[in-house]
């Protein structure tokens, strides 16, 4: 519904104009190109500054929309039990901790389904691309809890989704935290993808270990005066076209192909074709028995794993995501201690072949740390995904490798904070 909606917009509102010309006589089309005609080289600037400041008006309304409901959010803290019983170790089915983590998957792969619960609900996403749901973890008193944060009107369905996946955790509405108590120094960090979307962060699936346990056991250390943070802002994507560019890189790269100037300008993609075709077919190596046709192309098998997974990617839900990490301390040499330690446990993440996330300030890098906490800080309490900052575009699986909830068999650290009793 949503593609529908984007592809039939423009040309409703073209054909309303030209209708409304038509009834009432205006002749608007005939005054537009008598007066661009008139000086087209001044009225290409005009038009191009329009555009531009049409662009930087709907980006302004789409961020003071969200800072305004961000008063609206609802957070929950969701605990679970330990099920480490000896009963509960036999009733148990799943192989690794692989599985468990499958399940915080399928959970993101229903929170994409919020934005199309209703015509209306379409059209308000598609005017002010709001749906912005966080996963955030804590240290608050020396432990370790979770907590997720929505719009009110979705609630009670997100409720029902993380009890329906897992089903003995124990959602409570709950503030979170304060990350940054008066008279402390804040340290924080944007956690941003080093390439392009189309390479995949490291899959949990391809980990030896729950990835959760490199965060708790960075976080293991902290004083009981300290705090820090992990903060995932997600919103679905409105288009998908970053899947089809995804799947075209991915494709393009299996056959040995890099992309041509022309590619990375839009509208020249044909001339690269065009060229490419008119190279000689000269020294290629064809597929065993053909003499046309696409060259046979030698790769390690980490680079094709890695277009593979790029392949699997494109046939997931995208999300724009923000990742932020906090420590806060009495000095400064602390506050970074944590956000440090926060930064080395991120590289679990780390895809050789592939992506992985590296830490950035607000604007530029050399921003003292002494501002940036005054500009993180709001972000972080008004949960707004995505400005002074690039977005992340990841999938379910590399956010459920990211977020998870905890499991007492694969993450025994002793400070995560479980429930003391079964729901």
């Amino acid at each position: 519904m949503l593609t529908l909606i984007r592809l039939l917009i423009w040309p409703i509102l073209i054909g309303l104009v030209a209708l409304g010309s038509y009834v009432f006589n205006l002749h608007i089309w005939v005054h537009l190109w008598d007066w661009f005609i008139a000086h087209p080289l001044e009225n290409t600037f005009i038009i191009l500054l329009v555009l531009a400041l049409l662009k930087y008006f709907v980006f302004w309304m789409r961020f003071t929309y969200a800072w305004w409901q961000s008063k609206n959010l609802m957070a929950v803290r969701v605990m679970l039990p330990r099920n480490d019983s000896k009963i509960d170790q036999e009733k148990r089915t799943e192989k690794d901790f692989k599985e468990k983590i499958a399940v915080m998957e399928q959970l993101f792969r229903a929170i994409n389904e919020l934005k199309e619960l209703s015509f209306w609900q379409q059209m308000h996403f598609w005017i002010f691309r709001y749906m912005t749901i966080s996963f955030e973890l804590y240290v608050e008193d020396g432990l370790i809890s979770f907590y997720v944060l929505c719009p009110r009107y979705v609630e009670s369905i997100l409720e029902k989704q993380i009890t329906s996946f897992y089903p003995n955790a124990e959602v409570t509405p709950r503030p979170t935290p304060d990350i940054w108590p008066k008279g402390y120094k804040l340290s924080a960090y944007n956690m941003r993808t080093n390439k392009k979307y189309w390479f995949p962060l490291r899959f949990f699936d391809h980990m030896q270990d729950d990835p959760l346990n490199d965060i708790t056991n960075s976080l293991s250390k902290l004083q009981p005066d300290e705090r820090a943070c992990v903060q995932v802002i997600v919103t679905p994507v409105f288009s998908e076209t970053w899947a089809k560019k995804t799947k075209a890189q991915a494709n393009q790269s299996f056959k040995g192909k890099k992309a041509s100037i022309f590619d990375k300008i839009p509208g020249l993609k044909f001339f690269g074709i065009f060229f490419g075709m008119l190279g000689s077919t000269d020294g290629k190596n064809f597929a065993p028995g053909s003499h046309s046709g696409d060259s046979f192309v030698r790769m390690i098998q980490p680079e094709e794993e890695l277009y593979k997974r790029m392949g699997e990617k494109a046939g997931m839900s995208g999300y724009h995501t923000s990742i932020r990490i906090f420590g806060s301390a009495k000095t400064w040499q602390r506050a970074d201690d944590i956000t440090n330690n926060l930064q080395v446990s991120f590289n679990v993440f780390k895809d050789l072949y592939g992506n992985h996330l590296k830490n950035r300030r607000i604007m530029v890098d050399f921003m003292p740390m002494v501002f940036n906490q005054y500009l993180m800080y709001p972000l972080w309490k008004r949960r707004i995904n995505g400005f002074m900052h690039r977005r992340n575009l990841l999938v379910e699986k590399e956010l459920a490798s990211l977020f998870h909830f905890p499991d007492s068999r694969y993450n025994t650290i002793s400070n995560i904070q479980w429930n003391l009793y079964k729901v």
